[in-house]
């Protein structure tokens, strides 16, 4: 299947292969993305609303002034995305592969990144109040003056936040993955 229209609504889209592509301006409202490889693709200036994306390439889209709002990723490879760029609005990401990506400076309050993988990826100077990062695996991810207020990193693994550089503030966590708070501090601990 190729695109052959500017804008799409309500449609299923099925088995693209878009790789490299250039998308041009296109808006896709509503609609669900199945399987699809959009990988090096060029997304610029294109507008997805309340969209789906389920087992899907995305990997080093060049996603510019894209607008994604309101979206759903399932299932799907999402490495070395700059969002920071982008307008990205409500996303939600389960089972996704995130690492090297960068949510530099965006408002990602209220985000779930359920059982993802999000390592090495930059969410400095991100807003992410009452953020959801349940199963998810953070190795060597930045969180540098990031808002992690009433964020719940319970059952989230491998991450690595120095207090006094992130609020923290009513954050929460489970042990024994809150330890590693305490190394960042350079303590010792004993009986």
């Amino acid at each position: 299947m190729e695109l052959t229209e500017d804008d799409y609504t309500d449609a299923t889209l099925e088995d693209l292969k878009l790789a490299d592509a250039d998308l041009g301006q296109r808006e896709f409202e509503s609609c669900a993305f199945k399987r699809c490889d959009l990988s090096r693709a060029r997304l610029e200036r294109c507008r997805f609303i309340r969209c789906t994306f389920e087992a899907c390439d995305l990997s080093n889209a060049v996603l510019g002034s894209v607008v994604l709002q309101e979206c759903a990723f399932e299932r799907s490879k999402m490495v070395g995305l700059n969002f920071s760029r982008a307008q990205l609005r409500f996303p939600s990401f389960k089972d996704c592969s995130l690492n090297y990506s960068s949510f530099k400076a965006l408002d990602l309050r209220k985000t779930k990144f359920i059982d993802c993988s999000i390592r090495e990826a930059e969410f400095t100077d991100a807003r992410l109040s009452e953020a959801v990062f349940t199963g998810s695996d953070l190795n060597a991810s930045q969180f540098f003056k990031a808002d992690l207020s009433k964020a719940d990193f319970r059952k989230a693994r491998n991450y690595s936040l120095v207090p006094g550089t992130c609020n923290l503030k009513k954050a929460r966590f489970a042990y024994p993955e809150v330890l590693a708070l305490l190394y960042a501090l350079d303590i010792v601990l004993g009986d």
